[in-house]
Protein backbone atom coordinates (compact mmCIF):
# COMPACT_ATOMS: atom_id res chain seq x y z
CA UNK A 1 0.00 0.00 0.00
CA UNK A 2 1.41 3.42 -0.96
CA UNK A 3 2.47 5.78 1.79
CA UNK A 4 0.05 8.44 0.53
CA UNK A 5 -2.85 5.99 0.84
CA UNK A 6 -1.79 5.04 4.37
CA UNK A 7 -1.58 8.71 5.29
CA UNK A 8 -5.04 9.30 3.86
CA UNK A 9 -6.46 6.40 5.90
CA UNK A 10 -4.78 7.66 9.04
CA UNK A 11 -6.35 11.06 8.53
CA UNK A 12 -9.77 9.48 8.14
CA UNK A 13 -9.21 7.39 11.25
CA UNK A 14 -8.29 10.47 13.23
CA UNK A 15 -11.46 12.19 12.09
CA UNK A 16 -13.68 9.26 13.03
CA UNK A 17 -11.92 8.78 16.36
CA UNK A 18 -12.41 12.43 17.25
CA UNK A 19 -16.19 12.13 16.97
CA UNK A 20 -17.91 12.35 20.32
CA UNK A 21 -20.44 9.82 21.46
CA UNK A 22 -23.14 12.42 21.10
CA UNK A 23 -22.44 12.81 17.39
CA UNK A 24 -23.01 9.09 16.85
CA UNK A 25 -26.01 8.62 19.10
CA UNK A 26 -29.09 10.80 19.08
CA UNK A 27 -31.78 8.65 20.65
CA UNK A 28 -31.85 5.00 21.46
CA UNK A 29 -34.47 4.12 18.90
CA UNK A 30 -32.49 5.85 16.12
CA UNK A 31 -29.41 3.68 16.58
CA UNK A 32 -29.14 0.99 13.94
CA UNK A 33 -26.72 -1.77 14.86
CA UNK A 34 -24.33 -2.71 12.07
CA UNK A 35 -24.27 -6.34 11.00
CA UNK A 36 -21.31 -7.83 12.82
CA UNK A 37 -20.15 -11.26 11.68
CA UNK A 38 -18.08 -13.70 13.66
CA UNK A 39 -14.35 -13.11 13.12
CA UNK A 40 -13.22 -15.66 10.54
CA UNK A 41 -10.36 -17.00 12.64
CA UNK A 42 -12.58 -17.90 15.59
CA UNK A 43 -14.13 -21.35 15.81
CA UNK A 44 -16.85 -20.21 18.16
CA UNK A 45 -20.52 -21.02 18.15
CA UNK A 46 -23.31 -18.52 17.82
CA UNK A 47 -26.02 -20.25 19.83
CA UNK A 48 -27.60 -18.47 22.78
CA UNK A 49 -29.23 -21.60 24.22
CA UNK A 50 -28.24 -25.25 24.41
CA UNK A 51 -30.36 -28.37 24.27
CA UNK A 52 -30.48 -30.75 27.29
CA UNK A 53 -28.39 -33.26 25.32
CA UNK A 54 -25.72 -30.64 24.60
CA UNK A 55 -25.60 -29.66 28.26
CA UNK A 56 -25.25 -33.29 29.30
CA UNK A 57 -22.27 -33.65 26.98
CA UNK A 58 -20.60 -30.39 27.95
CA UNK A 59 -20.72 -30.59 31.74
CA UNK A 60 -18.17 -33.46 31.93
CA UNK A 61 -16.04 -31.68 29.30
CA UNK A 62 -15.94 -28.48 31.36
CA UNK A 63 -14.95 -30.33 34.54
CA UNK A 64 -12.31 -32.46 32.80
CA UNK A 65 -10.94 -29.45 30.91
CA UNK A 66 -10.44 -27.44 34.07
CA UNK A 67 -8.53 -30.32 35.61
CA UNK A 68 -6.39 -30.80 32.49
CA UNK A 69 -5.59 -27.12 32.23
CA UNK A 70 -4.39 -27.06 35.85
CA UNK A 71 -2.21 -30.09 35.15
CA UNK A 72 -0.71 -28.32 32.13
CA UNK A 73 0.28 -25.32 34.21
CA UNK A 74 1.73 -27.50 36.97
CA UNK A 75 3.86 -29.40 34.46
CA UNK A 76 5.69 -26.33 33.13
CA UNK A 77 8.08 -25.75 36.01
CA UNK A 78 11.16 -27.65 34.82
CA UNK A 79 10.70 -27.31 31.05
CA UNK A 80 12.76 -25.15 28.73
CA UNK A 81 11.07 -22.08 27.25
CA UNK A 82 10.55 -23.77 23.88
CA UNK A 83 9.11 -26.87 25.52
CA UNK A 84 6.76 -24.73 27.61
CA UNK A 85 5.29 -23.20 24.45
CA UNK A 86 4.89 -26.65 22.85
CA UNK A 87 3.25 -28.07 25.99
CA UNK A 88 0.82 -25.16 26.25
CA UNK A 89 -0.14 -25.18 22.57
CA UNK A 90 -0.62 -28.96 22.45
CA UNK A 91 -2.61 -28.91 25.68
CA UNK A 92 -4.88 -26.06 24.56
CA UNK A 93 -5.50 -27.67 21.18
CA UNK A 94 -6.37 -30.94 22.92
CA UNK A 95 -8.90 -29.28 25.21
CA UNK A 96 -10.47 -27.27 22.39
CA UNK A 97 -10.50 -30.27 20.05
CA UNK A 98 -12.52 -32.37 22.47
CA UNK A 99 -15.36 -29.85 22.39
CA UNK A 100 -15.13 -28.98 18.71
CA UNK A 101 -18.00 -31.18 17.48
CA UNK A 102 -20.33 -29.46 19.96
CA UNK A 103 -19.22 -25.94 18.92
CA UNK A 104 -20.06 -24.93 22.45
CA UNK A 105 -20.91 -21.53 23.87
CA UNK A 106 -18.48 -21.75 26.78
CA UNK A 107 -16.15 -19.00 27.92
CA UNK A 108 -13.38 -21.50 28.62
CA UNK A 109 -13.42 -22.52 24.97
CA UNK A 110 -13.53 -18.92 23.71
CA UNK A 111 -10.53 -17.97 25.80
CA UNK A 112 -8.47 -20.97 24.67
CA UNK A 113 -9.35 -20.48 21.01
CA UNK A 114 -8.26 -16.88 21.23
CA UNK A 115 -4.99 -17.91 22.86
CA UNK A 116 -4.15 -20.00 19.81
CA UNK A 117 -4.95 -17.07 17.51
CA UNK A 118 -2.71 -14.77 19.54
CA UNK A 119 0.11 -17.30 19.47
CA UNK A 120 -0.20 -17.46 15.68
CA UNK A 121 -0.03 -13.66 15.45
CA UNK A 122 3.15 -13.55 17.51
CA UNK A 123 4.69 -16.34 15.43
CA UNK A 124 3.83 -14.52 12.22
CA UNK A 125 4.81 -10.99 13.23
CA UNK A 126 7.83 -11.58 15.50
CA UNK A 127 11.06 -13.43 14.89
CA UNK A 128 11.85 -16.25 17.29
CA UNK A 129 15.38 -14.82 17.50
CA UNK A 130 14.16 -11.45 18.75
CA UNK A 131 14.63 -10.97 22.48
CA UNK A 132 11.29 -11.16 24.26
CA UNK A 133 9.38 -13.17 21.63
CA UNK A 134 9.48 -16.48 23.48
CA UNK A 135 8.65 -14.83 26.82
CA UNK A 136 5.70 -13.02 25.21
CA UNK A 137 4.31 -16.29 23.86
CA UNK A 138 4.63 -18.05 27.19
CA UNK A 139 2.92 -15.17 28.95
CA UNK A 140 0.04 -15.03 26.46
CA UNK A 141 -0.58 -18.77 26.60
CA UNK A 142 -0.15 -19.11 30.38
CA UNK A 143 -2.39 -16.17 31.25
CA UNK A 144 -5.00 -17.41 28.77
CA UNK A 145 -5.08 -20.83 30.40
CA UNK A 146 -5.43 -19.21 33.81
CA UNK A 147 -8.25 -17.02 32.54
CA UNK A 148 -9.99 -20.06 31.05
CA UNK A 149 -9.82 -21.81 34.42
CA UNK A 150 -11.17 -18.71 36.15
CA UNK A 151 -14.19 -18.75 33.82
CA UNK A 152 -15.16 -22.27 34.82
CA UNK A 153 -17.73 -21.13 37.40
CA UNK A 154 -19.51 -18.93 34.85
CA UNK A 155 -19.65 -21.81 32.39
CA UNK A 156 -20.87 -24.20 35.08
CA UNK A 157 -23.72 -21.85 36.00
CA UNK A 158 -24.61 -21.51 32.34
CA UNK A 159 -24.78 -25.28 31.89
CA UNK A 160 -26.24 -26.48 35.19
CA UNK A 161 -28.46 -23.55 36.17
CA UNK A 162 -29.22 -22.50 32.59
CA UNK A 163 -28.32 -18.89 33.35
CA UNK A 164 -27.61 -16.87 30.18
CA UNK A 165 -23.97 -16.04 29.49
CA UNK A 166 -23.17 -12.35 29.90
CA UNK A 167 -21.14 -11.92 26.71
CA UNK A 168 -20.79 -8.17 27.23
CA UNK A 169 -19.17 -8.62 30.61
CA UNK A 170 -16.89 -11.32 29.26
CA UNK A 171 -16.05 -9.19 26.23
CA UNK A 172 -15.01 -6.18 28.27
CA UNK A 173 -13.12 -8.36 30.73
CA UNK A 174 -11.23 -10.03 27.90
CA UNK A 175 -10.63 -6.70 26.19
CA UNK A 176 -8.93 -5.31 29.30
CA UNK A 177 -7.01 -8.56 29.72
CA UNK A 178 -5.71 -8.46 26.15
CA UNK A 179 -4.82 -4.77 26.27
CA UNK A 180 -2.75 -5.41 29.37
CA UNK A 181 -0.90 -8.25 27.62
CA UNK A 182 -0.26 -5.99 24.64
CA UNK A 183 1.69 -3.58 26.86
CA UNK A 184 4.51 -6.11 27.01
CA UNK A 185 4.64 -6.67 23.23
CA UNK A 186 7.43 -4.51 21.81
CA UNK A 187 7.18 -5.39 18.13
CA UNK A 188 5.11 -2.66 16.42
CA UNK A 189 3.50 -4.95 13.84
CA UNK A 190 2.51 -7.56 16.43
CA UNK A 191 1.18 -4.87 18.77
CA UNK A 192 -0.87 -3.38 15.94
CA UNK A 193 -2.43 -6.73 15.08
CA UNK A 194 -3.27 -7.51 18.70
CA UNK A 195 -4.73 -4.05 19.28
CA UNK A 196 -6.88 -4.43 16.19
CA UNK A 197 -8.06 -7.91 17.09
CA UNK A 198 -8.91 -6.78 20.62
CA UNK A 199 -11.40 -4.31 19.13
CA UNK A 200 -12.80 -6.91 16.73
CA UNK A 201 -13.40 -9.35 19.57
CA UNK A 202 -14.90 -6.67 21.84
CA UNK A 203 -17.28 -5.65 19.07
CA UNK A 204 -18.29 -9.27 18.49
CA UNK A 205 -18.84 -10.02 22.19
CA UNK A 206 -21.01 -6.92 22.69
CA UNK A 207 -22.96 -7.63 19.51
CA UNK A 208 -23.89 -11.20 20.41
CA UNK A 209 -25.03 -10.25 23.92
CA UNK A 210 -28.79 -10.50 24.48
CA UNK A 211 -28.78 -6.82 25.48
CA UNK A 212 -26.71 -5.66 22.54
CA UNK A 213 -28.86 -2.59 21.91
CA UNK A 214 -27.66 -1.19 25.21
CA UNK A 215 -24.13 -1.21 23.82
CA UNK A 216 -25.05 0.17 20.40
CA UNK A 217 -22.99 3.39 20.71
CA UNK A 218 -19.84 1.42 21.51
CA UNK A 219 -20.46 -1.15 18.78
CA UNK A 220 -21.07 1.56 16.16
CA UNK A 221 -17.92 3.50 17.08
CA UNK A 222 -15.74 0.38 16.94
CA UNK A 223 -17.33 -0.75 13.69
CA UNK A 224 -16.78 2.61 12.02
CA UNK A 225 -13.15 2.67 13.09
CA UNK A 226 -12.39 -0.89 11.97
CA UNK A 227 -13.76 -0.20 8.50
CA UNK A 228 -11.06 2.43 7.96
CA UNK A 229 -8.11 0.29 8.99
CA UNK A 230 -5.98 -0.94 6.06
CA UNK A 231 -6.72 -4.45 4.84
CA UNK A 232 -3.03 -5.35 4.75
CA UNK A 233 -0.57 -4.83 7.57
CA UNK A 234 1.29 -1.49 7.48
CA UNK A 235 4.58 -1.78 5.64
CA UNK A 236 6.73 0.06 8.19
CA UNK A 237 6.74 0.42 11.97
CA UNK A 238 5.99 4.13 11.96
CA UNK A 239 2.66 3.42 10.24
CA UNK A 240 1.81 0.68 12.74
CA UNK A 241 2.62 3.00 15.63
CA UNK A 242 0.40 5.76 14.26
CA UNK A 243 -2.51 3.36 13.73
CA UNK A 244 -2.04 2.00 17.27
CA UNK A 245 -2.18 5.56 18.56
CA UNK A 246 -5.45 6.13 16.71
CA UNK A 247 -6.94 2.94 18.14
CA UNK A 248 -5.93 3.92 21.67
CA UNK A 249 -7.57 7.29 21.16
CA UNK A 250 -10.74 5.49 20.09
CA UNK A 251 -10.58 3.27 23.18
CA UNK A 252 -10.38 6.31 25.45
CA UNK A 253 -13.57 7.63 23.84
CA UNK A 254 -15.57 4.41 24.28
CA UNK A 255 -18.26 4.06 26.91
CA UNK A 256 -15.90 3.84 29.86
CA UNK A 257 -18.72 3.40 32.36
CA UNK A 258 -19.77 0.25 30.53
CA UNK A 259 -16.20 -1.01 30.66
CA UNK A 260 -15.79 -0.14 34.34
CA UNK A 261 -19.05 -1.72 35.45
CA UNK A 262 -18.50 -4.90 33.47
CA UNK A 263 -14.88 -5.22 34.46
CA UNK A 264 -15.56 -4.70 38.16
CA UNK A 265 -18.29 -7.35 38.07
CA UNK A 266 -16.14 -9.85 36.27
CA UNK A 267 -13.23 -9.12 38.60
CA UNK A 268 -15.36 -10.11 41.57
CA UNK A 269 -16.46 -13.28 39.79
CA UNK A 270 -12.90 -14.14 38.83
CA UNK A 271 -11.60 -13.51 42.33
CA UNK A 272 -14.15 -15.98 43.69
CA UNK A 273 -13.12 -18.51 41.07
CA UNK A 274 -9.44 -18.08 41.92
CA UNK A 275 -10.03 -18.54 45.63
CA UNK A 276 -12.12 -21.63 44.98
CA UNK A 277 -9.29 -23.16 43.02
CA UNK A 278 -6.91 -22.62 45.96
CA UNK A 279 -4.28 -21.12 43.68
CA UNK A 280 -3.82 -17.41 43.11
CA UNK A 281 -2.74 -17.19 39.49
CA UNK A 282 -0.62 -14.56 37.81
CA UNK A 283 -3.73 -13.47 35.93
CA UNK A 284 -5.80 -12.97 39.07
CA UNK A 285 -2.90 -11.13 40.74
CA UNK A 286 -2.64 -8.89 37.70
CA UNK A 287 -6.32 -8.02 37.83
CA UNK A 288 -6.14 -7.22 41.53
CA UNK A 289 -3.10 -5.05 40.93
CA UNK A 290 -4.81 -3.07 38.18
CA UNK A 291 -7.61 -2.23 40.59
CA UNK A 292 -5.23 -1.05 43.31
CA UNK A 293 -5.49 2.77 43.73
CA UNK A 294 -1.79 2.99 44.61
CA UNK A 295 -0.82 1.15 41.41
CA UNK A 296 -3.10 3.38 39.34
CA UNK A 297 -1.53 6.49 40.84
CA UNK A 298 2.00 5.24 40.12
CA UNK A 299 1.05 4.27 36.57
CA UNK A 300 -0.45 7.71 35.97
CA UNK A 301 2.93 9.32 36.66
CA UNK A 302 5.21 6.78 34.98
CA UNK A 303 3.16 6.60 31.78
CA UNK A 304 4.25 10.19 31.05
CA UNK A 305 7.87 9.05 30.66
CA UNK A 306 7.73 5.35 29.81
CA UNK A 307 5.70 3.20 27.46
CA UNK A 308 2.81 1.19 28.89
CA UNK A 309 4.87 -1.92 29.57
CA UNK A 310 7.69 0.07 31.19
CA UNK A 311 5.28 1.98 33.41
CA UNK A 312 3.52 -1.23 34.46
CA UNK A 313 6.80 -2.99 35.27
CA UNK A 314 8.08 -0.05 37.33
CA UNK A 315 4.88 0.22 39.34
CA UNK A 316 4.69 -3.51 40.04
CA UNK A 317 8.11 -3.27 41.67
CA UNK A 318 7.25 -0.10 43.60
CA UNK A 319 4.00 -1.08 45.28
CA UNK A 320 5.50 -0.86 48.77
CA UNK A 321 5.75 2.91 48.33
CA UNK A 322 2.73 5.16 48.98
CA UNK A 323 2.12 7.16 45.80
CA UNK A 324 -1.17 8.46 47.21
CA UNK A 325 0.40 10.26 50.17
CA UNK A 326 0.23 14.05 50.33
CA UNK A 327 3.97 14.11 51.02
CA UNK A 328 4.76 12.42 47.71
CA UNK A 329 2.29 14.60 45.82
CA UNK A 330 3.97 17.80 47.10
CA UNK A 331 7.44 16.48 46.30
CA UNK A 332 6.46 15.36 42.79
CA UNK A 333 4.98 18.75 41.89
CA UNK A 334 8.23 20.46 42.86
CA UNK A 335 10.57 18.16 40.96
CA UNK A 336 8.29 17.93 37.92
CA UNK A 337 8.81 21.62 37.19
CA UNK A 338 12.33 20.66 36.07
CA UNK A 339 12.67 16.89 35.81
CA UNK A 340 10.89 14.30 33.70
CA UNK A 341 8.04 12.42 35.32
CA UNK A 342 10.17 9.32 35.95
CA UNK A 343 13.06 11.35 37.39
CA UNK A 344 10.62 13.18 39.66
CA UNK A 345 9.05 9.95 40.90
CA UNK A 346 12.43 8.33 41.50
CA UNK A 347 13.86 11.38 43.33
CA UNK A 348 10.86 11.59 45.64
CA UNK A 349 10.80 7.86 46.32
CA UNK A 350 14.49 7.80 47.20
CA UNK A 351 14.28 10.75 49.56
CA UNK A 352 11.08 9.74 51.32
CA UNK A 353 12.12 6.09 51.68
CA UNK A 354 15.68 6.78 52.82
CA UNK A 355 15.08 9.63 55.27
CA UNK A 356 11.30 10.02 55.51
CA UNK A 357 11.78 13.60 54.47
CA UNK A 358 8.69 15.79 54.94
CA UNK A 359 8.09 18.09 51.97
CA UNK A 360 5.08 19.62 53.70
CA UNK A 361 7.27 20.99 56.50
CA UNK A 362 6.84 24.78 56.75
CA UNK A 363 10.60 25.36 57.03
CA UNK A 364 11.16 23.45 53.79
CA UNK A 365 8.34 25.32 52.06
CA UNK A 366 9.79 28.70 53.04
CA UNK A 367 13.28 27.60 52.01
CA UNK A 368 11.98 26.62 48.57
CA UNK A 369 10.40 30.04 48.06
CA UNK A 370 13.75 31.72 48.57
CA UNK A 371 15.87 29.23 46.64
CA UNK A 372 13.45 29.21 43.70
CA UNK A 373 14.17 32.88 43.04
CA UNK A 374 17.52 31.94 41.51
CA UNK A 375 17.61 28.16 41.06
CA UNK A 376 15.49 25.67 39.15
CA UNK A 377 12.73 23.87 41.00
CA UNK A 378 14.77 20.66 41.21
CA UNK A 379 17.92 22.46 42.38
CA UNK A 380 15.89 24.43 44.92
CA UNK A 381 14.31 21.24 46.23
CA UNK A 382 17.65 19.46 46.54
CA UNK A 383 19.31 22.39 48.31
CA UNK A 384 16.42 22.77 50.73
CA UNK A 385 16.44 19.05 51.50
CA UNK A 386 20.12 19.47 52.37
CA UNK A 387 19.50 22.59 54.46
CA UNK A 388 16.68 21.05 56.48
CA UNK A 389 18.52 17.77 57.06
CA UNK A 390 21.58 19.68 58.29
CA UNK A 391 19.43 22.01 60.39
CA UNK A 392 21.30 25.04 59.06
CA UNK A 393 18.63 27.54 60.08
CA UNK A 394 14.97 28.53 60.25
CA UNK A 395 13.61 30.13 57.09
CA UNK A 396 10.27 30.91 58.75
CA UNK A 397 11.53 33.49 61.29
CA UNK A 398 11.04 37.23 60.92
CA UNK A 399 14.75 37.72 61.58
CA UNK A 400 15.66 35.66 58.51
CA UNK A 401 13.10 37.47 56.35
CA UNK A 402 14.35 40.89 57.39
CA UNK A 403 17.97 39.86 56.92
CA UNK A 404 17.34 38.44 53.45
CA UNK A 405 15.39 41.54 52.36
CA UNK A 406 18.32 43.77 53.43
CA UNK A 407 21.14 41.80 51.77
CA UNK A 408 19.14 40.91 48.62
CA UNK A 409 19.31 44.59 47.59
CA UNK A 410 23.07 44.39 47.02
CA UNK A 411 23.94 40.66 46.86
CA UNK A 412 22.79 37.77 44.69
CA UNK A 413 20.15 35.45 46.05
CA UNK A 414 22.44 32.54 46.95
CA UNK A 415 24.84 34.74 48.89
CA UNK A 416 21.98 36.53 50.64
CA UNK A 417 20.50 33.23 51.83
CA UNK A 418 23.85 31.85 53.03
CA UNK A 419 24.75 35.12 54.79
CA UNK A 420 21.44 35.27 56.64
CA UNK A 421 21.58 31.62 57.65
CA UNK A 422 24.93 32.31 59.33
CA UNK A 423 23.72 35.47 61.04
CA UNK A 424 20.41 34.10 62.36
CA UNK A 425 21.54 30.61 63.37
Amino acid sequence: MKLSKITELMGALAAVTALSTSSLVFAKEEIVLPVVTRPAYLQEGTQTTLTPDQIEELLPWAKNSRSLLKDILDSLNHLSSADKIDRLVIGIKSVVGESAPKNSELLMRYTLNRALVLNDILSREMSEKTVGTVDAKIRVLTLSVEMAIANYDTDFNFLSKKTPTDFARYGVDYFRFLNNINKSIFDASAQYNIQKISLEWLQWDLYRDLSNTAYAPTIVKINNHLKLLPIKNPAIDVQSIELIRQMKLLIRNLDLQLIKNSYDSSSNSSSNSSSNSGRETEWSKLKKLEQDPNYKECYKYLFRSRNEAGAADYCKQAMSFDFLSDNFQVCYKLYYRTYSSEESVTSCRNSIQSSRFNYQDSNFQECFKYRYKSDSAAESTIKCERDIKRNVGDFTTQDFRDCWARFYRTMNNEDSINKCLQMTR
